[in-house]
């Protein structure tokens, strides 16, 4: 038998880097650097191998248990006037008026404590109906908060889970805390709900996962007894164990019961110490687990071996080399075959540079292989300490950060799923100026476009930083990426400002940045003593499951509502909430094909491979207004462009007439490159090459009804001409 760690699970946790993603191994030596240890390292020590990488270490429970300090960023910690009850009006239901028409504030106390780090869903048979879940500090150490809306976001109730009647059977009493929240509906409108639970002062550690019913719409949840119950996942007092950062995702099949959840298993041994490893890290593998209608299946190794990892037995000497073990921040979903793919963090690399993973799950229960879903670059991370020793982090508003990958299948094609997540590869030094990676499959998880990081990157202006994304597909197919952005910031006192919003497009192509939380300056945490540091994991967005629709449900941490600071008047206290905001997106077309992504002379018709040019080009459409906005860029045309249009209606390859504005896209830039941004009314003879419209009925409605339906059906191209080319130099079919 093996022994367990000396101390507790809070010893341990201790002695672990604060890294707060997995960013860890290297290949060949592995060698730890760093003086050897005696049980606990200071908190400004921390164990790295030789190549820098720090050892991983559990983030969610870790926020409030795990370390001392990690407390505060939970609510452990108190502070007298931010403590206090808030500057707030109460109604029957709670403080539900401290938001806007525009941003509806999700949790209903009139606390002063944190409700942060959220998650959101839509029921699959009823779109009115939407539940979420944030972690929730309102009765004192932090729990997991769950909402429900029956209206479709303009209204919600609130809940604590009830988790806290069953008791660890080797502690013998009940937990203390709980974190990372996460919801799902299954396809028979079953809301589930999860988080991990744990204590302060012992090693006790589970997970819960509980149903509500399709009548109560996530209004109410199951309760875990005091008994066996099949709504633990898994639990432990081992001193060996730590369940961590546990997602969810239902089968969407009309009438299913399935659900998936996957985890992170973080195992500690002595046998495992070594050099600057006094906390005994053994690894830290993905798990998942798949209810059947009755119970939970017992956990199963998902993250396993694979060509793809190195380093395995850094630790554990026993196991395999080739083992993906050093992981964190797994995400699954399940398309409409039943299949589910999975996506993490890995850090099995023999270099700095990080990959997200990712591995199917097919209806029948069988693994397909395990596949690079792109790069991780932390070569360029802001490093904070929050007092135990630098970790990643947006330095402008001081809050921890981290790369979990966020992922999305297309309601409407199984194959096409998008995955997401933030990483540094355009900043500079460590200026923590992060993005976001956005990598594509169009064949269900075997290949994707970030697999040798050449993925689409959204990225913010100089000093800014773009963190924690999520991401969604709507029905209408449109790709919806959501995710916090800081804004530059001159002071190092972390009190910089931030706000929430979103990038929509279609074929990998993004539309520019579009403001969600009312305000874009919103306060750092900082400013609260008892919230400084902590602005959640994750955020997330949904979709609305009605037919046909393009409505999503971006959800976020807000600070916005602020009390008066009797010992600095001119600073209010901000206190973090969670709202959301629906937002009906214009119909985004991408750029892409036949031949290659984008804009190119290989989609041409005949194709032009000796052009060297290259472009993008997304196409949004708004079926309320009937406008119609451009953006295009390019570089590299042999010559000087002499026309940009929409061409339309054909199958590719083939080609098709103008049916845009002729002879060019109004205010299209000359020369050999450039950027473009032109919105057209459609309802407009003037927007039209007469031709089409003649083509169409002779009317602008008969023109503007085959437009539509043409992009819709991905048989209209965006073209560039030149003198050299004259037919068309490079150009791409657009395509939902």
């Amino acid at each position: 038998m093996s022994e367990p760690i000396r101390g507790s699970w809070r010893s341990w946790k201790r002695a672990l880097p604060f890294t707060v993603f997995i960013v860890v191994c290297a290949a060949l030596a592995f060698a730890t650097a760093g003086g050897s240890g005696t049980g606990n390292l200071f908190k400004t020590q921390h164990g790295k191998f030789a190549n820098g990488k720090a050892i991983p270490h559990p983030s969610g429970g870790a926020e409030v248990v795990w370390d001392e300090e990690r407390q505060e960023a939970a609510d452990a910690q108190s502070n007298a006037s931010s403590d206090a009850p808030p500057d707030a009006t109460a109604t029957a239901v709670g403080c539900a008026n401290r938001g806007t028409a525009t941003n509806v504030r999700v949790n209903q106390d009139c606390t002063l404590r944190r409700q942060a780090e959220e998650q959101i869903a839509v029921n699959p048979i009823d779109p009115s109906n939407i539940i979420a879940g944030q972690n929730d500090s309102r009765i004192g150490y932090n729990h997991c908060g769950f909402d429900y809306s029956l209206d479709g976001g303009a209204h919600w109730g609130d809940g604590i889970p009830p988790y806290y009647q069953h008791t660890n059977p080797g502690t013998g009493h009940t937990y203390d805390a709980a974190s990372d929240p996460n919801v799902t509906f299954s396809g028979n409108g079953t809301a589930w709900y999860s988080c991990v639970v744990f204590d302060i002062n012992s090693n006790a550690s589970g997970l819960f996962a509980n149903p509500s019913t399709p009548g109560l719409k996530g209004s109410a949840y199951a309760n875990i007894p005091d008994a066996p119950s099949p709504y633990v996942v898994a639990e432990t007092n081992d001193g060996h164990t730590f369940y961590d950062k546990q997602f969810m995702a239902g089968d969407p099949r009309p009438n299913s019961q399935i659900a998936y959840v996957t985890f992170t298993v973080f195992v500690a041994d002595q046998k495992c110490s070594k050099g600057n490893n006094p906390g005994a890290f053994c690894s830290s593998e993905i798990f998942f687990s798949r209810w059947d209608g009755t119970k939970w299946s017992t956990p199963a190794n998902l993250s396993g071996s694979s060509s793809l990892c190195v380093g395995g037995d850094t630790f554990d000497r026993k196991a395999d080399p080739s083992a993906c073990n050093f992981n964190q921040g797994s995400m699954p979903v399940v398309d409409s075959n039943g299949n589910a793919f999975v996506v993490w963090n890995n850090g099995n690399t023999p270099t700095l540079l990080n990959q997200t993973l990712g591995r199917r799950i097919a209806a029948n229960g069988s693994l397909g292989p395990v596949v690079k879903v792109g790069q991780d670059d932390e070569n360029n991370l802001a490093l904070c300490d929050f007092g135990r020793g630098p970790e990643e982090c947006v330095d402008s508003i001081n809050v921890r950060t981290n790369d979990f990958p966020a992922i999305s299948v297309d309601p409407s094609n199984p194959n096409h799923l998008v995955s997401v997540w933030q990483d540094s590869r355009q900043a500079t030094g460590q200026s923590g100026d992060y993005g976001v990676v956005v990598s594509i499959s169009n064949d269900g998880g075997q290949t994707w476009s970030d697999a040798a990081g050449a993925g689409t990157y959204l990225k913010g202006a100089g000093g800014e930083a773009y963190f924690e994304p999520s991401v969604t597909i709507t029905k209408a197919g449109t790709t919806a990426v959501s995710f916090y952005r800081a804004n530059p910031y001159a002071g190092t006192d972390g009190k910089g400002t931030y706000g929430y919003g979103l990038q929509a497009g279609a074929a990998g192509t993004f539309g520019p940045y579009t403001p969600v939380s009312d305000s874009q300056a919103l306060l750092s945490p900082q400013w609260n003593p008892s919230q400084a540091g902590f602005l959640g994991d994750y955020s997330s967005i949904a979709a609305s499951t009605a037919a046909d629709s393009n409505t999503v449900y971006p959800i976020w941490a807000d600070t916005r509502n602020t009390s008066a600071n009797p010992a600095d008047p001119a600073h209010p206290i901000p206190d973090e909430d969670v709202f959301v905001k629906t937002i009906a997106l214009p119909l985004a077309f991408g750029a892409s094909g036949p031949s290659v992504a984008g804009l190119s002379g290989l989609n041409e018709n005949p194709p032009h491979p000796e052009s060297v040019a290259s472009g993008s080009a997304v196409v949004f459409w708004d079926t309320a207004t009937s406008m119609m906005t451009v953006n295009v860029k390019f570089s590299g045309l042999t010559t000087a462009n002499t026309a940009s249009h929409i061409h339309c209606c054909v199958t590719a390859p083939g080609n098709a007439g103008v049916a845009t504005v002729t002879p060019t896209f109004t205010g299209f830039p000359a020369g050999t490159s450039g950027t473009y941004s032109h919105t057209f009314d459609m309802t407009l003879a003037s927007s039209y090459n007469p031709a089409f419209v003649t083509a169409h009925g002779g009317t602008v409605a008969g023109a503007e009804a085959a437009l539509l339906a043409g992009l819709q059906a991905g048989q209209a191209y965006l073209n560039i001409h030149s003198s050299t080319f004259p037919g068309g130099e490079i150009r791409g079919f657009l395509r939902p």
